[in-house]
């Protein structure tokens, strides 16, 4: 399906899951944007006083940056008119900033950028990115664990993780960039979302033994899952609604202890087949053992696992989830939410959309 439908194709989809998506109705909304091997996730705050807050979370890779921009527009959000209202980059790895490049070229303004604050020397990013959003954004901030941005209405987007910080006080002490990500839990209601770049999960033996996850990363998961659940981010009893699974579904991300302590009902993985073959995303590890929930170890119910696209065809990719392009999440403020799909990709690949019984209604805790 062309961008040129997508828009018309989404309504669609929103009106057959009963849901009106007209001006003045209070609703936060959630666009994991198809950029294949990369994140981008575009929010809306409910409307207040006419008008909505936005914020953009990454922004893959270059060569799928004008997907962005095509996306935003078909949306209501072109260019000339629109400011971002927050614009935040997990970490410096190319496939999550790089694709604001082709945003920024197109006219898209900034009102309050934030980082991570890495020391990594990346040259793009210090020499090439961070200068062009100088010029644009009228703010540029550190994110800091505990901060939180209010998008209206009592939406609340929090920062649980940056550099091995963690919300609350405690850390981990981390080397690599992916581990230095930043995390944050999107809010309203007793809606929970949470999504952390390429943030870690450690290796260790017992989840080794049951999953055979494998990984030179740090596990930061484990204390911020705990750190979150301690700090009131997510609900001890009954977890989040949905994971936005860190690195694509590596196994690098997404040990037992996370997946147990969250609890996720549905887990999206933003992932595509223009990757490098050694990464081989999303791994059979990480979907058919953990998010799917056949390892004893763990010990919640499996996720409905959702994927942007197609990874690679090899013995270490896992095809269980369901290809479904974009994703958009339409959450009621009264714990109800609605999960539709585009089935836009690149490539040739089939839309699994109904096969994922797309568009699905669900309620919070279910």
């Amino acid at each position: 399906m062309s961008r040129n439908n997508l828009y018309v194709h989404m309504i669609c989809h929103v009106v057959t899951a009963f849901f009106v998506c007209l001006p003045g109705h209070a609703q936060m909304t959630i666009h994991v944007i198809n950029v294949g091997q990369g994140n981008c996730v575009f929010v809306e705050g409910p409307e207040v006083h006419g008008k909505r807050k936005t914020l953009i979370f990454d922004g893959g890779k270059k060569e799928r940056g004008g997907e962005i921009t095509d996306y935003l527009t078909d949306i209501g959000y072109p260019a000339a008119s629109t400011t971002f209202d927050y614009m935040i980059v997990s970490h410096k790895d190319a496939d999550h900033f790089e694709g604001f490049f082709n945003v920024l070229e197109a006219g898209y303004d900034i009102d309050v950028f934030y980082h991570n604050g890495s020391d990594k020397k990346q040259r793009n990013y210090d020499e090439n990115f961070i200068p062009e959003v100088r010029k644009i954004a009228r703010k540029i901030y550190r994110m800091k664990p505990g901060y939180s941005l209010n998008l209206g209405d009592g939406c609340m987007v929090t920062c649980a993780v940056n550099d091995g910080r963690l919300i609350g006080g405690s850390s981990v002490e981390v080397k690599s960039e992916n581990d230095k990500s930043i995390g944050l839990v999107f809010k309203y209601g007793e809606f929970e979302f949470f999504s952390a770049g390429d943030l870690g999960g450690g290796q260790f033996s017992k989840d080794l033994n049951c999953t055979n996850r494998k990984t030179s990363q740090r596990n930061v998961e484990s204390d911020l899952a705990k750190a979150m659940i301690r700090q009131q981010l997510i609900d001890r009893e009954n977890g989040l609604e949905i994971l936005h699974v860190s690195h694509h579904g590596s196994e690098s991300s997404t040990n037992y202890e996370f997946m147990n302590l969250l609890s996720p009902s549905v887990a999206i993985l933003s992932v595509g087949q223009n990757q490098s073959r050694t990464y081989q995303h999303p791994r059979t590890d990480i979907v058919d053992k953990v998010l799917m929930a056949t390892a004893p170890c763990v010990t919640v119910p499996p996720a409905l696992v959702l994927q942007t696209e197609g990874g690679l065809d090899t013995s270490k990719t896992s095809e269980s989830g369901f290809i479904v392009g974009d994703i958009v999440i339409q959450i009621e403020k009264n714990g109800k939410y609605t999960i539709s799909s585009t089935g836009v990709f690149e490539g040739p690949q089939q839309d699994e959309t109904d096969a994922a019984g797309l568009p699905l209604e669900m309620s919070v805790d279910e």
